[in-house]
């Protein structure tokens, strides 16, 4: 079962921070990982994004009928479904109307610029998190049982995950190449690599051929750890050798 982390607007945001780039980080904080709640109002000090939150907090409480108030509530969540519809690593959620008090009311423009601050500040970690991945660059596969194998780090939910990507995948002798090229995938399986927390459920893939020896895969999943389930989209690109491995 998903679950979604909740943003109720104006007193709550929740968001995940990143407690180190390491792989002390993916064997032992990964089951530390806990939601952070934060309350603009009384930690303005917290982050840049907070900060800018309270900035914008109006002076004086919005003074709308229900009729708005049930308008405004679905902006929110059509904001907040097409974040979710990126699959950037974060969930976020919108809190039922009904727990809205009256300072939480804000125009839907300026719930998508606390918003948008919110993804912009989670891709910023997910930057310096993967930077931090030496091995994240695109490496030599290891030939397994079914395909060849590599893997991945993947920024979820405010920690880094280690995936074990396995490509099973044909090639065929090129004369202009002078060796072999891509002649198709066959099939693209995923899942958390050992030593990594949680587990990984792939639910589609798409591979383009960018020229005849390179390919661009975008995965996506779903990765499960403590309760939490968050959507994932990433992409890779392999490259064939002239000798048919990939790397």
């Amino acid at each position: 079962m998903k679950v979604k982390k909740y943003l109720h607007v104006g007193i709550l945001l929740t968001t995940f921070i990143l407690m180190g780039c390491n792989e002390k980080l993916e064997t032992e904080e990964q089951g530390k990982k806990e939601e952070i709640k934060i309350s603009p109002v009384n930690q303005a000090t917290v982050d840049n994004a907070v900060s800018d939150i309270n900035e914008e907090r109006p002076k004086t409480p919005l003074k709308l009928s229900q009729e708005q108030k049930k308008e405004y509530h679905k902006q929110y969540v059509k904001i907040i479904d097409k974040v979710n519809q990126q699959k950037l690593g974060m969930q976020l959620g919108v809190s039922p109307i009904d727990e809205f008090k009256a300072a939480d009311w804000v125009e839907p423009e300026v719930f998508a610029n606390r918003i948008q601050k919110q993804v912009d500040a989670f891709l910023e970690e997910e930057r310096k998190a993967l930077a931090a991945m030496t091995t994240n660059k695109n490496q030599d596969a290891t030939e397994v049982s079914g395909g060849w194998a590599l893997e991945k780090y993947i920024y979820v939910a405010g920690i880094v995950t280690r995936l074990e990507i396995i490509v099973d995948f044909e090639t065929q002798y090129s004369e202009s190449r002078n060796g072999q090229v891509f002649a198709g995938i066959n099939k693209i399986s995923t899942q958390v690599a050992k030593g990594s927390e949680g587990t990984w459920e792939q639910t589609s893939y798409k591979a383009s051929l960018l020229d005849d020896q390179t390919y661009s895969i975008r995965i996506e999943g779903i990765h499960h750890n403590n309760n939490l389930s968050t959507d994932k989209l990433f992409t890779i690109e392999i490259s064939c050798d002239k000798f048919g491995k990939i790397h």
